[in-house]
């Protein structure tokens, strides 16, 4: 029903002058609660980087709803504030998604879904960006065989250019 968590994780970097290599203690605490369907939680990261320290709050709700045996609908909602504190910015990102997966034989399933991604720049504007995606993804499974097919859609509006990106890509993994 309630569940708390944490990690740390310390990297130093020893190279050459000539490289730009990265120090960090990164920690992150956060809370939990799941209840039947319903799925809700809130974590710290405190990301001290000798390139780029940044602090970030974030929230986060899942709703998972099961339309039949073989199948069912997810909702998601992620909220978090980034701030960087050498910069004296904050970001703000939301993130949508709504999926729907389906066992459609033993053999076969798919999953399909969308999701919107807002992020807003406190005092930067070239920090502003929307970003929308969604995803098929078919998979087969053959003795210890998986066949997965998928096609992704991206439209991203960034620094006021928009990109549209088709991707199909085909997977093929064997289990021994």
């Amino acid at each position: 029903l309630l569940s708390f968590y944490g990690h740390l994780r310390i990297i130093e970097n020893n190279g050459a002058d000539q490289f730009v290599l990265e120090d960090l203690v990164e920690s992150v605490v956060g809370i939990e609660s799941a209840w039947h369907w319903f799925n809700v939680g809130a974590e710290y990261e405190n990301y001290d980087s000798s390139l780029l320290p940044t602090e970030s709050v974030r929230l986060f709700e899942y709703v998972t709803f099961p339309l039949s045996w073989r199948s069912s609908l997810r909702l998601s909602a992620d909220q978090s504030w980034v701030s960087y504190p050498e910069t004296d910015e904050e970001v703000q990102r939301f993130l949508h998604n709504i999926a729907y997966l389906s066992q459609l034989t033993q053999k076969l399933s798919f999953e399909i879904d969308g999701s919107y991604n807002i992020e807003r720049g406190q005092n930067d504007i070239t920090l502003n960006r929307d970003l929308l995606a969604a995803n098929l993804e078919l998979n087969y499974l053959v003795g210890k065989t998986s066949f997965t097919a998928t096609y992704e859609y991206r439209y991203d509006d960034y620094l006021n250019e928009t990109r549209h990106r088709n991707t199909a890509y085909l997977r093929v993994r064997r289990l021994f």
